[in-house]
């Protein structure tokens, strides 16, 4: 199998039937957040918004393990087990399906069609007698499926919740959980009680600022743990606050962002945008398609825009391309350059290294533009993890996990599907 090099970007763009970015290079976030935007008209640029978090800190292994299936040497693919940060596999492949561990310690794996739970040590903490299971949420209680509906156990197995939705998914740190019932959504405490009532066409479990984003009637809106609107449902894209409490926008094709009253703070004018990140910025894109970076009074946060642009995250550094040379380089948080345009593609910073490419191929740089490592002829990759690990990809479909000097932490060939949902698109 051929698969052509792409270098996966926290950066999504919606457009309703392709994965194109246009005229310059198609990105793709990861699966679950694309699904969604996907239904969506326009163009945006996304990075870690309120309709997708994986958690708070973007680990590659939970409580020191990773699931993965690995390919045996007659070249077929093992079932799931776990592996370490050092490559060992800790617990030996033996399920169909396996999930990353809680917080609590305790896994959601598969064996002949049924769920059950397992600790860090592989052993079994409660039976496999599901049909479906999810992660332990807050509060230890973890979705289940039984036949056809979902209720919720606990830690022991115990069915707390008996099953009855069409739908569930894990508590929220303030207690309430969303569930599906006769195709709409609401909200249960951990009694099974509805707190907020199931009348939403879609929505998000709660975030850890007691909000949630609901859909009613075909436009989005933002209600509090009471189920009172906090923004009114009018919206056809909205993401949670950033740090600074403004929510990015979309309505009748435009973006901008409203603040916690659900006042527009910075009009409705480009036809691109992100969230506001960790730099207190965000990129957005004018009528005549110029990049700017704006702070939170819309205003320019320097002169010099853009070509195309991606945001700065939680690097002191952002990529940008000057479309008179065809090439990316780096802009530091005043404008100026810090790495002169001089790559065909780049990716935002993670972990203090940088996904590059040049005619030879893929590569990490760090923040001096030096070469750290060059991925093997062929191979695409992930970024880095905040725990400092990347997934190189070669073109048959082999996954290698590296650190930050490029080493393998094993010499298994991971199978891809260990890491489907950090895969870069495909054309």
């Amino acid at each position: 199998m051929n698969v052509s090099p792409k270098i996966p970007q926290n950066v999504a763009k919606t457009e309703p039937e392709k994965k194109t970015s246009g005229k310059h290079i198609k990105w793709m976030f990861l699966v679950p957040l694309l699904i969604l935007l996907g239904m969506v008209a326009g163009v945006i640029l996304v990075v870690k918004s309120g309709f997708w978090v994986r958690k708070e800190k973007d680990e590659l292994f939970t409580k020191g393990l990773l699931p993965v299936s690995v390919y045996n040497e007659d070249g077929t693919e093992s079932k799931w087990g776990y592996t370490d940060e050092k490559g060992n596999m800790v617990i030996e492949p033996q399920f169909d399906a396996a999930d990353r561990f809680a917080d609590n310690g305790l896994a959601a794996v598969c064996i002949r069609d049924k769920w059950g739970y397992i600790n860090t040590r592989g052993e079994r903490v409660v039976d496999f007698i599901f049909d479906g299971a999810k992660t332990f949420g807050s509060g230890a209680l973890a979705p289940v499926k039984s036949g056809a509906v979902w209720g919720y156990i606990d830690e022991s197995g115990v069915n707390v919740i008996p099953p009855r939705f069409d739908a569930a998914h894990p508590f929220a740190a303030n207690g309430l959980a969303l569930v599906q019932s006769a195709q709409k959504y609401g909200f249960i405490d951990k009694k099974g009680t509805a707190v907020i009532p199931t009348r939403y066409d879609d929505a998000q479990g709660f975030g850890k600022n007691n909000y949630a984003i609901v859909q009613l009637d075909g436009k989005w809106g933002m209600i509090d743990q009471h189920g009172e609107d906090i923004v009114t449902p009018q919206y056809d894209l909205f993401f949670s606050f950033s740090g600074n409490n403004l929510a990015l926008v979309k309505k009748d094709g435009f973006f901008g962002y409203i603040d916690r009253e659900g006042k527009v703070a910075i009009e409705l004018q480009y036809t691109a945008a992100t969230p506001f990140d960790d730099s207190a910025l965000a990129v957005v894109r004018d009528a005549e398609g110029e990049y700017h970076y704006i702070t939170g009074a819309g205003k320019d946060a320097f002169e010099p825009t853009f070509d195309d642009a991606r945001p700065f995250g939680k690097s002191s550094f952002a990529p940008v391309f000057d479309a008179q040379t065809g090439l990316w380089g780096y802009i530091r948080r005043n404008g100026d350059y810090e790495i002169e345009p001089k790559f065909l593609e780049a990716q935002s910073f993670s972990a203090g290294l940088a996904l590059v490419k040049d005619a030879q191929g893929y590569f990490f740089i760090d923040r001096h533009g030096k070469s750290v490592f060059r991925c093997p002829a062929g191979y695409t990759a992930t970024s880095f993890s905040e725990d400092g690990y990347a997934i190189l990809y070669s073109p048959e479909g082999v996954a290698h996990i590296v650190d930050k000097q490029g080493e393998p932490i094993s010499d298994a060939k991971f199978s891809a599907k260990s890491f489907s949902a950090l895969r870069p698109a495909d054309d």
